[in-house]
């Protein structure tokens, strides 16, 4: 694969001096920055999360955006090839920050869409629980899963974009050739219109959804059950430890039941095998499909779901703010075994 012109958008050793990147990037950051001390000041436990979440969020992505990137490689591969030598390819083509290519998207996206998922997210889960006053467990988990997805939803129409700009960008840019974001975004309206920047979506949201859904909820409803079981004063002892095991229960439950789909969702993103019906896909494929890159997405599902709850669980008490709810002896006395 041959290197394309660097945009002066895109995070590289080159471009760190470039003054129209440090200025964008710079603009960005500080607005971004006194949003964060904002929320952090706010009077709303609501902003405070979102603060927090959105914080969460970025420090995820800039962790995990090289397995990322190599997990969606290994997806769009058309031989089945394993994360070291796709890093080894991704070395030898690239350099050392070939692992980082396409990063600002990442940023851009992740900060903003972060702070709307969980801003949406608490306020709904919160003004749901008030109206419905849940009387048991299943009733907890479906306020959880309807506040997520539909947050979801919305969230990701600021985020998809620059998704499918990154994944055209670091896995078919020899077919692309985006020079960056803002020259891949140009491509596409000028070519497909603006709908085009949601190509492949319902399939983005639908495996996003289900994943971090599913994440969520068995994080929030496991949870639950520990306060139940322990009460809450000692689960406040031990919540550090709750959180890690929510976490990697959640992360490989939803690495191994979504990855089929996701090779799916990176094909439509990517515009491979466009012609193909899903059906014909997994025709074709076979069991090939549900354990291309399988290793990799469980070790990134159960890596970010651990990084993530926990820097929401500390971001949280730097924010005065948490994302599990105040819940009082008499509700856990009523939920079940």
């Amino acid at each position: 694969m041959k290197q394309t012109a660097r945009s002066p958008l895109m995070f590289t050793r080159r471009n760190l001096m470039c003054p129209k990147f440090l200025s964008i990037c710079g603009l960005f950051s500080l607005s971004y920055l006194l949003l964060i001390t904002k929320s952090c000041k706010s009077e709303s436990e609501i902003l405070r999360v979102a603060g927090a979440g959105s914080l969460s969020f970025l420090i995820c992505e800039l962790a995990f955006y090289p397995m990322d990137a190599l997990n969606l490689q290994q997806k769009l591969n058309v031989n089945k090839i394993s994360m070291p030598q796709m890093l080894r390819i991704v070395y030898k083509n690239f350099g050392p920050y070939g692992i980082y290519r396409g990063f600002s998207t990442s940023y851009y996206s992740s900060t903003t869409a972060g702070y709307a998922f969980f801003a949406m997210y608490k306020g709904i889960k919160v003004k749901l629980k008030e109206v419905i006053k849940p009387k048991n467990q299943a009733q907890c988990s479906a306020i959880y899963m309807f506040s997520s997805a539909f947050s979801e939803m919305m969230s990701m129409l600021i985020y998809y974009p620059y998704e499918i700009i990154k994944v055209r960008y670091v896995a078919k840019n020899d077919s692309y050739k985006y020079k960056g974001i803002t020259d891949g975004f140009r491509n596409i309206v000028k070519e497909q219109g603006v709908l085009g920047l949601y190509k492949g979506y319902s399939y983005f949201l639908t495996n996003y959804i289900l994943s971090y859904n599913l994440q969520l909820v068995i994080y929030e409803t496991y949870m639950d059950l520990k306060k139940k079981r322990w009460g809450l004063q000692e689960f406040k002892k031990n919540e550090n430890r709750y959180v890690i095991e929510a976490a990697l229960l959640g992360g490989a439950l939803s690495g191994i039941v979504m990855n089929s789909f996701e090779c799916v969702m990176y094909m439509r993103m990517a515009e491979q095998d466009a012609s193909k019906s899903m059906r014909r896909i997994y025709a074709e494929q076979g069991a090939k499909l549900f354990t291309k890159g399988l290793g990799t997405r469980i070790a990134m599902t159960q890596g970010y779901g651990l990084l993530q709850f926990n820097t929401l669980f500390y971001l949280g008490k730097a924010f005065d703010c948490d994302l599990l709810d105040e819940t009082d002896d008499e509700f856990l006395e009523s939920l079940p075994e």
